[in-house]
């Protein structure tokens, strides 16, 4: 960051550089987290074991990582302060599960003393969850203040933002705080109109809102184990678990591993979202969305464990089965795009079936309270049968068809021709293009496809990979320019090409005009002797307010170096006449931003002169 100090209005501006990140600004955390992948970059050759974990177990300035034994911790303790030290970022609060790995530091640089009394859990805060390395387990710490006796949209929302669980292990109890938060965006006044965010909520919205804020102090005696893995395990797999009620649907993870035929199963994340109100869709689609969600989890949770395991979908929806079974395309476009979504992610083969009472991701799409929840094994542990062995697991058995599923199946459209006029064409052709280079490059390969049309049709031969010609651009030129004028002057090529005279309450009676042997309205004027371009003599007459015209001035503009409205128009008159083309060459240059950047307009500092001169003459005026 760059300073500019004037300490003497006579003096220069003395420039100073701030060496340090400074908090408070937009760009702080980038800064100090790009700042720590740098120098793990730069010192991965001295310090190998701690620079992976400055690239990768970083959260703004806490780290959290860990090793597999004493010594290798030991190691990568010592490491990251000889690393971090080298930058001038002292380590500080260091906190372990096994006091071991500590040995040698600082008491003051522990974020647990050694000394504590009976009374003193020895737990550290890290990423809003409460760790206790004694125990090494993870627990929750809210402190919610009592509702306010009148409570409104603002306050219930300051209570539901210091429910802080990045892990999803409380999701069926964050699903009720989001069903809430649903219910006050749909309430609605009297007149129709949104609740205010400081009006008192309706009583039956505020006693729901006590009964459950009453229960979340439950949350803080929940505790769940740091380590989710069995020690020396032999094999990992992760299951995920997906459901939709017609309120809401998630995904839950659980991480099952095997020591010697012991077998033990643990909840890793979960992830939920609400059912959109506007859109109503069947528990079919949103068990799909749940499905999807369920791949998005398995692709975090693989980026951020990197363990070799074999991974495993379940779902209680025979109708999401039946979809996954077949390609995207037989289906709608809803149930197209997700089914794509998981056939290009996952395996079709890993997708399973589970019956409803055995799903836990049914407690996080319907949601419960904190006190159901403390004691919930199958949210905590999973579905039973996972203990078992994998040929005692559930089997899918898809029935042959089902009523949710083939309601979705794509009905095929018999194509017929159509009839567009010619309006509704030009309007779709002009609006598809915002440079008039690329539309008529577009208009001429249109036109060549046509003569090779033709040429088939007669037998001729004809080269299909020629490039484009000058000839192939300006009959394209004029055929956009027949389209413009065919919506511009409609009676006037009529009665042109009848009677060779414009109509009375035409708006080209003012000018001379002729019909060319293409159907092209042109300038009859004075130059028709003169020795310039047949297209200079006899411009071709456009409106300013057409988009071709429009595109045209933005071509010329570009073309020219951005020039000014004067040379524009001197040379978009060299082949086209546009009424009103003065004005457009002056509003398309006004408009252009690269012109506006490039004449920026100065800002004049009033000299005040020295404030303290100020001061003494406002004093010696008043004296007088």
């Amino acid at each position: 960051m760059i300073v500019l100090v004037e300490r003497n209005p006579e003096e220069p501006i003395a420039t100073f550089e701030l060496q340090t990140v400074t908090y408070g600004f937009a760009s702080a955390p980038f800064l100090a987290t790009r700042a720590l992948q740098r120098l793990a970059e730069d010192e991965v050759s001295r310090f190998p074991v701690a620079a992976p974990a400055f690239k990768n177990d970083f959260y703004v300035d806490d780290c959290l990582t860990g090793a597999e034994d004493v010594e290798s911790a030991v190691q990568l303790r010592r490491e990251a302060s000889a690393l971090a030290a080298s930058a001038g970022l002292p380590l500080k609060k260091w906190a372990s599960n096994v006091p071991e790995a500590l040995r040698g530091i600082p008491r003051e640089d522990l974020a647990v003393s050694e000394i504590h009394s009976l009374q003193d859990d020895q737990a550290v805060s890290t990423l809003g969850l409460v760790w206790e390395t004694r125990s090494d387990v993870l627990r929750f710490r809210v402190q919610l203040p009592l509702p306010a006796p009148v409570l409104t949209k603002r306050k219930i929302m300051s209570y539901i933002a210091q429910i802080f669980d990045p892990l999803g292990l409380v999701g069926p109890i964050i699903t009720v705080a989001k069903l809430f938060m649903q219910r006050l965006w749909g309430l609605r006044t009297e007149n129709g109109e949104s609740f205010e965010w400081d009006r008192p909520l309706p009583a039956s919205y505020q006693a729901d809102w006590k009964e459950f804020h009453s229960t979340l102090d439950t949350i803080a005696t929940i505790q769940v184990p740091r380590y989710v893995s069995s020690a020396n395990a032999t094999s990992f797999q992760l299951h995920f678990f997906s459901d939709a009620s017609e309120k809401a649907y998630g995904s839950c993870c659980y991480i099952r591993s095997e020591c010697d035929g012991v077998v033990r199963v643990v909840l890793l994340t979960s992830k939920s979202k609400v059912a959109p109100l506007k859109s109503h869709h069947s528990i079919a689609r949103l068990e799909l969305c749940g499905a999807v969600l369920s791949v998005s989890l398995s692709e975090k949770v693989n980026r951020a464990l990197k363990l070799p395991a074999e991974m495993f979908f379940w779902t209680d929806s025979s109708t999401v089965l039946q979809w996954l079974q077949s390609p995207p395309n037989r289906w709608k476009t809803f149930v197209a795009n997700r089914v794509s979504k998981i056939q290009n992610s996952t395996d079709v083969d890993l997708w399973m079936h589970v019956r409803g009472e055995s799903n836990p991701a049914d407690v996080l799409s319907r949601g419960i309270s904190p006190p159901e929840l403390v004691n919930h094994p199958l949210w905590w542990t999973g579905s039973p049968w996972l203990q078992l062995p994998p040929s005692q697991w559930p089997r899918t058995e898809l029935s042959a068809c089902q009523t949710s599923s083939t309601s979705e199946m794509r009905v095929p459209v018999a194509a017929l021709p159509a009839v567009v006029k010619d309006d509704e064409f030009a309007d779709r052709i002009f609006g598809m293009y915002s440079s008039y280079q690329k539309l008529r490059r577009s208009i001429a390969h249109c036109m060549r496809y046509f003569r090779l049309l033709k040429a088939a049709a007669r037998k001729t031969k004809m080269d299909p990979f020629q490039a484009l010609t000058t000839a192939d651009l300006h009959e394209a030129d004029l055929t956009l320019c027949r389209l413009a004028q065919k919506q511009s002057f409609p009676e006037e090529l009529a009665t042109l090409a009848s009677t060779g005279r414009l109509p009375s309450s035409s708006q080209l009676k003012y000018i001379r005009t002729k019909l060319d042997s293409d159907g092209v309205i042109r300038i009859r004027g004075v130059l028709a002797n003169a020795i310039v371009p047949e297209a200079t003599k006899h411009q071709i007459v456009l409106l300013a307010k057409h988009p071709l015209s429009k595109l045209l001035a933005k071509y010329y503009h570009g073309n020219l170096l951005h020039a000014g409205p004067q040379l524009m128009l001197a040379t978009i008159r060299q082949k086209y006449w546009i009424i009103g083309g003065r004005n457009l060459v002056r509003r398309t240059f006004h408009e252009c931003h690269t012109c506006f950047r490039s004449r920026p307009k100065m800002i004049q500092l009033m000299n005040v002169g020295n404030p303290l001169e100020n001061q003494k003459a406002a004093i010696s005026g008043n004296n007088q």
